[in-house]
C-alpha cells in the first residue's frame, strides 16, 4: 500500500477549521502546527510545508495547521492532537492554557523557530541587522517584547525544531533543550511551478547578464549594502548588464546612477517568484557577518537552484555548508562581489549550465518534502509519545 494522500491537502490556511481538523487521520500520530496569524513568510516554511509533506507522503503521521483565532473555538485540542508544534508563537494566557492542557494529558509540546529571536542577549544585533535601529522608544520596546515572549514560549516546551545548525546550537547551549534541524524546503506548489522552468537555461548565452536580488522586505537593506559597491562597479563596466530587484527595498544611492540598468519588480507570491528567479542569470544572497545572519536558512540557494539559477551568497555558516564554491554555486566575501560577478559572467555558457544543473540536483536531493519526510517523522517520534 502506498502513502495515503489527503484530498485538497494543499494550502491548508484557506480551509475552515472543521476541514483542517479532518486532515488528522485516526491511527496516526496527529500533529498540530500552531502559528499566530497567517503571513507569507515563516508560516509557509515551518508549518504549511511540514503538514503538507506529512499528509501527502506519510503512512504513520498526519498534520494540520491552526492559528491563534482557532484556540477559543476548540475546547480541548488534546482530543484531536498527539503533539503540538508552536511555530514562532509568542506567549500569552491562551497559549499558556494550551500548553497546560497538553502537559496534563502527558502529550509533547514542541517549539519551532527559524530566526534568532528567542534570546534577549542577541536582540540588539538582530534589531540592528534588520535596520530597526536601537534608539529609545516604542520600536525598541516592541522588539524586546517580541523576543521575550518568544523566549517564554520556548522555555515551556519539551524540545525545539529549527531551520539551521546555528539556531539548534544556540537553543541547546542557552536553553538546555534538545533541538533538531529540519531545513526549510520547497512545497508542492513550488515544485509544480518550477518543473517547467528548470530547463530554461540553455548553453547559448543570451546577450547581456542579469543579476537578481529577491529580498522582499525593507529589512534586508543592510544585507544588500554588502554587495552594492561591487554591483555598481559591475554595471558600470557592463552597460548591457541588468539588475533585477524584487520587493520593497529602496535602491541605495551608490546604484542610482545606473537606474536605466535596474528593473524593479513588486512583492509577489511565492509561485510567481519562482518564475522571476528563473529569468535571471545569477541570484545573489548577500548577508552581513554576525550570529543573526549565521542563523538564516539557505532558502535563497534552493529556491533558485530548483529553476537552475545559480546563486552567489555570502559565506555564512549555512551557505558554507551547502555551497561548493564553483561547483553548485558561488561564495563571495564582502570585498569580493565585483570579482565574483566578473568570474560568473566570464564563465563559458557550458560551465555556467553545469553549475546551475548541480544547484538543481542539490535542491531536489535535500530540499523537498519527500526528501525531508523521514527527518520530520523521526523528530516527532523522538519526543516521548
Amino acid at each position: 500500500m502506498g502513502p495515503m494522500q489527503v484530498t485538497d491537502s494543499q494550502e491548508l490556511w484557506k480551509q475552515p477549521l472543521v476541514s483542517r481538523l479532518q486532515h488528522l487521520r485516526p491511527g496516526t500520530v496527529r500533529i498540530g502546527y500552531f502559528y499566530e496569524v497567517l503571513d507569507s513568510g515563516s508560516f509557509r516554511y515551518r508549518a504549511h510545508n511540514m503538514a503538507q509533506t506529512l499528509n501527502r507522503y506519510s503512512q504513520t503521521h498526519s498534520a494540520s495547521c491552526f492559528f491563534l483565532s482557532d484556540l477559543p473555538l476548540v475546547e480541548k485540542f488534546t482530543d484531536y492532537l498527539d503533539v503540538i508544534v508552536l511555530v514562532r508563537f509568542r506567549f500569552s494566557g491562551v497559549v499558556g492554557r494550551l500548553i497546560d492542557q497538553f502537559r496534563a494529558a502527558n502529550k509533547p509540546v514542541l517549539f519551532d523557530i527559524d530566526d534568532l529571536l528567542f534570546d534577549v542577549e542577541h536582540a540588539p544585533i538582530v534589531a540592528a541587522s534588520l535596520d530597526f535601529g536601537l534608539e529609545p522608544g516604542l520600536v525598541l520596546d516592541n522588539w524586546y517584547a517580541l523576543v521575550s515572549r518568544l523566549h517564554n514560549t520556548l522555555s515551556l516546551c519539551d524540545a525545539a525544531i529549527t531551520a539551521t545548525h546555528t539556531l539548534a546550537e544556540e537553543i541547546q547551549a542557552k536553553q538546555g533543550l534538545p533541538s533538531t534541524v529540519i531545513p526549510n524546503f520547497l512545497n508542492l506548489e513550488q515544485l509544480e511551478a518550477s518543473g517547467s522552468l528548470a530547463d530554461h537555461h540553455s548553453n547559448a548565452r543570451d546577450p547581456g547578464f542579469t543579476i537578481g536580488y529577491f529580498s522582499g522586505s525593507k529589512s534586508h537593506a543592510r544585507d544588500f549594502e554588502i554587495a552594492t559597491q561591487g554591483i555598481a562597479q559591475f554595471l558600470m563596466g557592463h552597460p548591457d548588464a541588468r539588475l533585477v530587484v524584487a520587493g520593497f527595498l529602496k535602491i541605495p544611492e551608490v546604484l542610482q546612477d545606473y537606474e536605466s540598468q535596474i528593473t524593479r519588480l513588486p512583492l509577489m507570491d511565492y509561485v510567481s517568484l519562482q518564475v522571476a528567479v528563473s529569468l535571471v542569470d545569477v541570484n545573489i544572497a548577500p548577508l552581513q557577518e554576525n550570529i543573526f545572519t549565521d542563523s538564516k536558512s539557505e532558502l535563497k540557494f534552493f529556491e533558485a537552484g530548483i529553476v537552475q539559477t545559480p546563486t552567489i551568497a555570502s559565506p555564512t555558516a549555512v551557505y558554507r555548508r551547502v555551497i561548493d564554491d564553483g561547483v553548485n554555486g558561488f561564495l563571495s566575501s564582502a570585498t569580493e562581489w565585483l570579482s565574483t560577478l566578473e568570474q560568473v559572467c566570464d564563465l563559458p555558457a557550458t560551465k555556467r549550465h553545469t553549475i546551475a544543473t548541480a544547484a538543481h540536483t542539490a535542491a531536489l536531493a535535500s530540499y523537498t518534502g519527500a526528501a525531508q519526510l523521514t527527518a520530520i517523522e523521526q523528530t516527532i517520534s523522538g519526543v516521548a509519545l
